[in-house]
């Protein structure tokens, strides 16, 4: 799939569900081409939305499943590990109501702002947007928990350098 003659910012629709997809800018002038970007690998979100119940599943931030397994990799604190079909290698890390509601209380307690309320839950990441606020994110959103080591892992660099 190429996409020529946009502007930034530029939202593609039509992507498919689960699918690895490489991006890359390279701007096309009369003096001639650019060079290309560093290219970004991200991965759509599958279609299956129920399985978790209660919010979201734990994604990483270039889309990938958070995958989990006795033994193999544990969900972070706050997360159960949800057999999603008829696989046992088909989990996802899914949020436990009690944390989730508590993340919330903690941020309206903490006075972070409406627009970023939705958030402060434990399965959203933090946009730039709310970067304010990353504070008031780890700390109702981590149960009382390191993530620093986790945050690294997955490439979250904002907030890796808000811990």
């Amino acid at each position: 799939l190429q996409v020529h003659n946009v502007t930034s910012p530029h939202t593609e629709y039509g992507l498919e569900p689960d699918t690895e997809y490489t991006v890359y800018v390279q701007s096309h002038s009369a003096a001639g081409d650019s060079l290309m970007s560093t290219a970004e690998v991200f991965f759509t979100h599958p279609l299956i939305s129920s399985f978790c119940p209660y919010g979201e599943p734990l994604y990483l931030p270039n889309g990938h499943r958070y995958y989990c397994g006795a033994g193999v990799r544990e969900c972070p604190p706050g997360y159960d590990c949800v057999v999603a079909g008829t696989s046992e290698t088909d989990t996802f890390c899914c949020s436990k109501t009690s944390d989730a509601d508590l993340a919330k209380e903690c941020c309206i307690e903490q006075g972070i702002s409406t627009s970023c309320l939705s958030q402060c839950s434990n399965n959203s990441a933090l946009t730039s947007e709310c970067a304010e606020y990353g504070d008031v994110w780890v700390q109702c959103t981590s149960a009382g928990h390191d993530h620093t080591r986790c945050c690294a892992e997955s490439g979250n660099s904002i907030l890796f350098e808000l811990l």
